[in-house]
């Protein structure tokens, strides 16, 4: 299903910020918590041991070793949680949070793309006054071109990091791969973002 990306972004940053966070992760149970490792050291039924790929009707991305499919919120296509991720920010641990990327879907409508980024930026920045932008560039990857905004945003004593991949479909299509993780922790899945955004493929485009 398509999903429009303003509503599913704007749902994911406040998630990722912690508001509702830990509700949302903190109810599903223990399953979603800690090692996701069964006793034998085998992973856990629905996380994957090794890369695969989510297969969906649009688009198709991969999920990469030790991550889950979970539910996701109205406005977004898919959502995955680092679900082997040991968090040690004492803060973060308390809303249960998971380092998670996700998929959502707009139009340009009547907006050039160029319109429609700040229009994107200005809609965040109204939801979330602390998001602070700290960076933006286009970056090609398997011969996709991606306009990456990065932001930080502090929250509930937590430092954020957070990265919204944007890339065009069809002529007046546009998706938006989402990445959110602990500020501390941001830099080091520079390496797997690229890699998970390297997966993305649109169908029937």
């Amino acid at each position: 299903m398509r999903n429009k990306i303003l509503i599913g972004v704007v749902i994911l940053v406040i998630l990722a910020i912690g508001i509702g966070l830990g509700f949302y992760f903190g109810q599903r149970g223990a399953s979603d918590k800690g090692e996701a490792l069964n006793m034998d050291g085998a992973p856990r039924e629905g996380v994957a041991g090794d890369n695969s790929i989510l297969d969906k009707a649009d688009f198709s991305i991969m999920l990469p070793a030790g991550w889950r499919e979970t539910s996701a919120p109205p406005g977004v296509s898919v959502m995955a949680v680092n679900a082997r991720e040991k968090i040690t920010d004492p803060e973060a641990q308390k809303i249960n949070f998971q380092t998670n990327f996700s998929v959502s879907y707009d139009t340009l409508g009547d907006r050039t793309r160029e319109e429609y980024v700040e229009y994107f930026k200005n809609t965040l920045k109204q939801v979330v006054p602390e998001v602070v932008f700290t960076g933006e560039q286009v970056k090609t990857i398997n011969g996709r071109d991606f306009l990456l905004i990065e932001a930080t945003v502090k929250q509930r004593g937590v430092d954020f990091g957070a990265a919204v991949a944007l890339t065009a479909g069809g002529s007046n299509d546009i998706w938006a791969i989402s990445f959110n993780a602990t500020k501390s922790n941001f830099t080091s899945y520079g390496e797997l973002f690229d890699k998970i955004l390297g997966s993305f493929k649109i169908k029937n485009k």
